[in-house]
């Protein structure tokens, strides 16, 4: 966890989390930079709905 950064706490099927984690994986990363970076990607294609 990143110094300053909060811990969050979110409910995942396990099923959705088991493919977080191989997708993490793949690409060489954990699973919470994962998740940043795709929440960064789909908030910021959302800015351009608006």
């Amino acid at each position: 966890m990143s110094k300053g950064t909060k811990m969050r706490y979110i409910r995942i099927p396990d099923e959705l989390w088991d493919r977080v984690k191989t997708e993490a994986a793949q690409q060489g990363t954990n699973v919470s930079d994962l998740i940043r970076g795709m929440l960064r990607e789909w908030l910021g294609s959302k800015e351009g709905e608006k």
